[in-house]
């Protein structure tokens, strides 16, 4: 019992502390009963498997870093050049041909754009449009797209790239894909948990740049509105939910409302956007998790991205005067009552602020009731469109023979979520599940809701399986990221195999040197004063306590509660490496079927989608393929031997 130098000391504490951590029970923490000792060793730390000392663990280590790096980066590598080239089957066969007829009426909107300029393209009446009437462009089309691709053009040439419009035109929706792809892998890390993010984001970039959801509306060739919107709305939800991460992040809702309202100008699924995120601001309001920077947020991406969305011409006045677009408006008064109450909770006692908040849900309540009554019935508010109401109610059409004949806007068969999602329609709702149940956070909850609409939407009619495919993207790649990093850890520990003892694969002898050392400390363990040894921790004493009240109190009966359910199972997977490495090989096999399956199923879908409507594949009898460009050689025919106002009348 001679006095130690400090130096001895701190080895032989240390060689107690490895040895107590070596024989401890699985999920223990480890106390340490010197007082003076550094934080870092009184705070102790969980295990939750047997560990081994020596450098063979740091090592094994680092190389499943190493590993898990270099699949992340190669996975985004792969996922970021397959976005664009399973897009391009159309030009491998058709060449740089515009697809469809609403595209070719944006390209010819476009080209009108460069040869005139945007002041005449905001006033051009176009009288070969909706004959006899003729169609006033400037006000009737969602210029954005056509800006982006004369923006494109003008800088590309600027830079020396000698580029026709239309081949800017036909690569925009596929160029978009790769950066709706990046956004949307961003979403995925905000909304994972801790060490998973980085696994997040590589399985939801390879999700995306394939989703056949995605590549409906966004083949090289299509261009049409939803092919640059898609990356707007992926946009506007990052920067969103990036905004609310820290008190001090709220400047990102500046560049939220900068995508805002660049999704205004480009597609009228805008209002989609707008109510998603007044939807996810409210909900955050009334579940209490109220915060000054969501407050901040918030405001500052209502008031900014509706002044730029008045600014469009063809939407106008319209985000103040639909209804489909006074539920976000009344959230940012749901946002000023939240700060009042906040504000006040500071100043008044615990039973006067209860009072008050009653006071201020009523008289809010009942404020905003009649405020809309009024709004209503003064004209300035127009009730909801017939097209928004028929996602509500079963069996309400629009009235327009045209739009309602329309088979994407027919309710969705359930075939159709596996013919465009294949098996990420499996693991999308167990991401949003556990989004909302475990670990909730503002990107999280987001996460869960935006599912949740777009899911119900999408059913509604199948057009909207579109928005749901970001959704399902970001959800199935929050759960797979967390399932491969459990299967990357358990393959890292392979040699781990579970005997009688508990001690891992350590041999005989190893398992008796072991016994030796947990017999040497029991007998060297002090009997008293409080933290007067290492075995005197308080973790040690609670736990000799629990041992004996169970001890005592479980003779004669059942210990089993059914809300020990979860501790007892991750007891017995923690103690039994075997089961858990098993189930970790058969569910890899599962993951690397489901991927291949999705894969084939992505590619023969692009295929599929890639062929246009104006051009058609026909087979030879010889079996040779002949292209039938029948329609652009009939309308360049009618435009080489018609005058310029001849009035063709066809349908």
């Amino acid at each position: 019992q001679r006095p130690r130098p400090r130096s001895e000391s701190i080895v032989c504490r240390r060689f107690v502390r490895h040895a107590r951590a070596l024989l401890a029970a699985p999920g223990t923490y480890i106390g340490y009963g010197y007082g003076s000792a550094p934080e870092r060793y009184r705070r102790g730390r969980p295990l939750t498997s047997r560990r081994r000392m020596g450098a063979s663990t740091a090592g094994k280590g680092s190389v499943r870093t190493a590993a898990m790096a270099v699949s992340r980066i190669v996975t985004m590598i792969w996922a970021l050049v397959n976005a664009y080239t399973i897009r391009l089957h159309a030009v491998e066969v058709y060449g740089r041909v515009i697809h469809e007829f609403d595209p070719w009426f944006n390209f010819r909107a476009t080209q009108y754009l460069v040869d005139h300029g945007w002041r005449k393209f905001f006033t051009w009446y176009d009288h070969e449009s909706w004959y006899p009437l003729g169609r006033p462009v400037g006000t009737t089309i969602y210029p954005g797209m056509q800006f982006t691709a004369a923006g494109i053009f003008y800088a590309l040439n600027a830079l020396g790239f000698e580029v026709s419009l239309n081949d800017v035109c036909v690569f925009i929706p596929a160029g978009f894909s790769v950066i709706a792809t990046l956004f949307t892998a961003l979403i995925a890390k905000e909304a994972a948990v801790g060490k998973h993010k980085a696994t997040a984001f590589a399985v939801t970039a390879f999700i995306m740049a394939i989703l056949p959801a995605h590549i409906m509306r966004s083949v090289a060739g299509g261009f049409d509105n939803e092919s640059v919107a898609v990356t707007a709305i992926v946009a506007t939800f990052f920067w969103w939910i990036r905004s609310l991460r820290t008190e001090r992040s709220w400047p990102f809702a500046f560049a939220a409302a900068l995508s805002y309202g660049y999704m205004v100008a480009a597609w009228g699924g805008y209002t989609f956007v707008l109510n998603m995120v007044g939807v996810h601001a409210a909900a955050l309001f009334l579940a209490g998790r109220f915060t000054w920077n969501l407050y901040k947020a918030y405001s500052v991406f209502y008031l900014v991205g509706t002044a730029l969305a008045v600014h469009v011409p063809v939407v106008g006045w319209t985000p103040l005067r639909s209804m489909e677009q006074m539920g976000p408006l009344f959230v940012l008064g749901l946002a000023q009552l939240a700060a009042l109450l906040s504000h006040q909770k500071r100043r008044l006692g615990e039973r006067d602020y209860a009072a008050f908040r009653k006071r201020v849900a009523l008289f809010g309540g009942v404020a905003a009731l009649a405020l809309l009554v009024a709004l209503e019935a003064s004209g300035l508010v127009g009730g909801l469109s017939a097209r928004v109401r028929g996602l509500f109610v079963p069996h309400t059409h629009t009235g327009n023979p045209l739009v309602d004949s329309v088979a994407e806007h027919q309710a969705t068969r359930g075939d159709v979520y596996w013919q465009y999602f294949d098996t990420v329609i499996l693991f999308a709702p167990a991401g949003a599940v556990a989004c909302a149940a475990f670990q909730p956070s503002p990107a999280r909850t987001f996460v869960a809701l935006y599912f949740l609409i777009a899911g119900y939407f999408s059913a509604k009619m199948v057009r909207l399986v579109l928005l749901l495919g970001p959704a399902s993207a970001v959800a199935a790649g929050v759960a797979l990221g967390a399932v491969a990093d459990w299967i990357a850890g358990e393959a890292a520990t392979l040699g781990e195999v579970t005997d009688s003892s508990g001690l891992g694969g350590a041999s005989a002898s190893e398992r008796g040197d072991d016994k030796k050392v947990k017999e040497t400390i029991a007998n060297d363990r002090p009997t008293g004063g409080k933290g007067g040894g290492v075995g005197g921790g308080r973790a040690e004493r609670r736990a000799e306590k629990n041992a004996k009240k169970k001890k005592s109190g479980g003779a004669g009966k059942s210990s089993f509660r059914i809300d020990e359910a979860p501790r007892l199972v991750r007891e017995y997977f923690a103690a039994n490496a075997t089961v858990r490495k098993s189930i970790a090989a058969a569910t890899l096999a599962f993951l690397v079927t489901a991927g291949r399956s999705f894969v084939v199923r992505s590619r023969v879908m692009a295929q599929q989608m890639s062929e246009p409507s104006i051009m058609v594949r026909g087979y030879a009898p010889n079996g040779g393929v002949a292209i039938l460009d029948d329609f652009r050689e009939s309308y360049l025919w009618l435009n080489d031997h018609t005058p310029t106002d001849a009035r063709v009348m066809a349908w």
